[in-house]
């Protein structure tokens, strides 16, 4: 199952290699990971689309790195109790955001939690002068697709972000 093009996972590369500041910001949800792990009695996390691996820099609890743009967390990744994917879903390349739903939801034992950005990224472009976001839909829409693969326990907008609980 593709989840990502050989151009567009190159794109994302060279975004990490350049030195910007990229997939950066997980450790800020740590607070709301660990009322979500209290919740479902969960012991440990797949942090999907993981970036620089800052919510497993900074957390008590175990976590495992998913990103198939950075080599060293590659690989693929163990089932685990809490799906945390924060920042992510809308770099998703749109005709393989089912295939990425698809593999979220294999590797969710009971969980998840999802941060979806829902405005074009003002602050970087890719090598190739795109915007990163590539799905910029309002959080209706992200709550109409996430019902078709998850049941939805928690949602919040900020204006920005739609911050989604889940379950399978």
């Amino acid at each position: 199952m593709e989840l990502i093009s050989d151009y567009y996972r190159k794109q994302n590369e060279l975004l990490h290699e350049s030195g910007k500041k990229y997939g950066h910001r997980g450790h800020i949800h740590i607070p709301e990971i660990e009322k979500i792990m209290q919740g479902y009695g969960c012991k440990d996390v797949l942090d999907y689309g993981c970036g620089m691996a800052t919510l497993s820099k900074h957390a008590d609890f175990p976590v495992f790195n998913y990103d198939p743009a950075i080599k060293a967390y590659s690989g693929d990744p163990p089932k685990c109790d809490l799906v945390v994917s924060t920042d992510v879903l809308e770099h998703i390349e749109p005709e393989l955001l089912e295939n990425v739903l698809l593999h979220i939801k294999e590797k969710m034992k009971k969980a998840g939690y999802f941060v979806i950005n829902t405005r074009p990224d003002v602050s970087k472009t890719l090598p190739d002068g795109t915007n990163p976001h590539k799905i910029i839909k309002s959080c209706d829409w992200w709550f109409g697709v996430l019902t078709r693969y998850f049941t939805i326990k928690k949602t919040k907008y900020d204006g920005k972000n739609f911050y989604a609980e889940v379950c399978k």
